[in-house]
Order: structure tokens, then sequence, then C-alpha cells
């Protein structure tokens, strides 16, 4: 069985702190800080450069959520990872083993520790919709407040943090993708207009490489790239780091004259997503597990959500 050596947190949790507290950084003091293990694309393996909750707690697990307060640090993990957080994790830590009846969830314990009113704080990217409404609604239940908070103070206290990945993307055979990703497009197009969808945002990573026939190797023993696609009714567009795409796979890509991709910057998305409504007539259609961060820029009055 293998065994661990706890990483010396105090001095990562005590910067944290500090950028909690400063208006420099964010616009009001937060009592607590949430630390996901996912990506911006809900990813439960991850890149180097996104294992913020691991470089902030020391724990390597691929599942588990940290919690940082004034004065307490907590981490909720699962049965999997019970006895590798007790090694991994340092007296400055506490450990919520999930899925036992006396643990409290994250929003019971901030309730019971910080005063009403208080502030929570947490990247609106690392948290998908699905887990973001039930949390926001209970802390609300408690008189406390989840907040959105636009510079991730995780990657503010991670000096050496990696750079983001830059392996280029690869096409996939046809003979082992069984369509072609015109095909696919097209099919995805029937599901849209069941649902009277104008436009599909695309943002697990698998989904991304499954519909374009492409593979990658930014996140080890998994054949992803970081990536978003929107899928309209005429158009079709891939954000993605150029320096990834080869000419192999620009020519993949627009090869057809009848269904081409536009490829933007991966950096993109976010812009373009808040402009939708000055011109999409129609729905556009984001899953409940895509991040809030990224489905809250869409216009009330466009979105669909499934």
């Amino acid at each position: 069985m293998a065994t661990y050596t706890p990483k010396n947190t105090t001095a990562i949790l005590q910067k944290l702190r500090f950028f909690m507290r400063s208006t420099e950084v964010v616009k009001s003091p937060l009592q607590a800080y949430i630390v996901p293990s996912g990506d911006a694309h809900q990813s439960e393996y991850l890149a180097p450069c996104d294992c913020r909750r691991q470089h902030v707690s020391g724990f390597t697990g691929s599942a588990g959520t940290a919690v940082v307060t004034e004065h307490y640090a907590a981490l909720w993990t699962d049965g999997r990872y019970h006895m590798q957080a007790e090694q991994q994790l340092d007296e400055n830590w506490t450990l919520m083993r999930e899925g036992l009846s006396a643990i409290p969830t994250q929003a019971e314990w901030l309730a019971n520790i910080l005063p009403e009113g208080a502030k929570v704080g947490v990247d609106p990217f690392l948290l998908s919709v699905e887990a973001w409404t039930p949390l926001a609604n209970q802390l609300s239940n408690s008189g406390q407040e989840l907040v959105p908070v636009k510079q991730n103070l995780v990657d503010l206290v991670w000096v050496d943090r990696p750079l983001p990945p830059l392996s280029k993307v690869f096409i996939q055979d046809l003979k082992y993708a069984g369509k072609t990703w015109q095909e696919k497009i097209h099919d995805v197009r029937q599901k849209m207009e069941g649902k009277e969808a104008a436009l599909l945002v695309v943002t697990a990573l698998d989904e991304i490489a499954w519909l374009f026939n492409l593979r990658g190797s930014d996140i080890v023993y998994n054949p992803v790239f970081m990536a978003y696609a929107l899928i309209g009714t005429d158009h079709v567009t891939l954000y993605v780091d150029s320096a990834k795409v080869t000419p192999e796979v620009h020519e993949h890509l627009t090869v057809d004259e009848h269904t081409r991709v536009t490829v933007h910057d991966y950096s993109e998305i976010s812009d373009h997503i808040s402009k939708l409504q000055s011109h999409v007539a129609g729905k556009v259609w984001i899953a409940d597990q895509s991040s809030y961060g990224l489905a809250h820029l869409v216009p009330r009055v466009c979105l669909l959500r499934r």
C-alpha cells in the first residue's frame, strides 16, 4: 500500500487568506473560499495547470473539494480516498469523509461556522450550474451568499504553476470514428431542431473530441484537448489554441464547403457567449453540467438548458 508525506500548506493558506481579504482582488472580503477539483470543463482528470485543489491542500486524489475560511480549512472527498487523504493532509486541514452519516455538507459546515451575511467565493468557471444552484440556495437559506470571483485566488498564490498544455491536436481515423464529423453535426442539428434551439454550446472535452473526430493529449491518459464548440443551424465554431491546430487538422475542419468549422482562440469563448443575444435568433442550449461562469453569460431570454 502506498504511503504519503503531507505537504506543508501553512504558507499557501496564509497567502490565500490574504487575498480573500484584499479588496484589490475581490469586490468585498470573503469569509470563505471554495476550491473545487475540476477545470473549466468540469473534468475529473486534469492538466497539471488545473490541479488547484491539489496545490492548496496537498491531496492528490481525482475528486474532492477544499473549503478555506479565515480560521479553518476542510476537504471533502469520497470513500475511495479517505485513507489517502488522511496521510496527505497536514495539521491545517480537517478531512470530511463523504458518505458517512455524521459528516456535514459544505453548506451545512459553512452555516455552522460563518456569521449571517458572510460571503463565500468561488471561481464560477470551476463549478457547474448543477452544483452552483443548490449550493447557492442552501447558503442563502442560512443568510450567506455564494459569490463569483473572477480572479482565481489559487492562481495568485501558485508561484510555479505549470503553463497550459500545448500538445498538437490530431485526427481520429474514420475507421475508428464510425461517422464523419459532418454526419455527427447533422445528427446534432436534428436534436437541436427538436428542442427549438438555434445554438448548442458544447463544453465537455470528450464530447468535443468525439464530435469533430479529433484527439489530443492535454490531459494524461485522456485523449482530449482544451476546447469549446458552438453548433449553430448554419455555422460551427471551435475554440482552441491555434498553436495546437496543424495544417492537416485545419484541412480536416474546412475541406467540406457546405459544413466548415471556423476556428477561434480558446480565450474568446466568454466574449462571444456574452454577445449572443445580438446575433442569435432563438434559444441557446447549454448543459447544466457546464460551468456556471459560462452559462451565466448567456442572456436569460435566450437560455435553454439540458
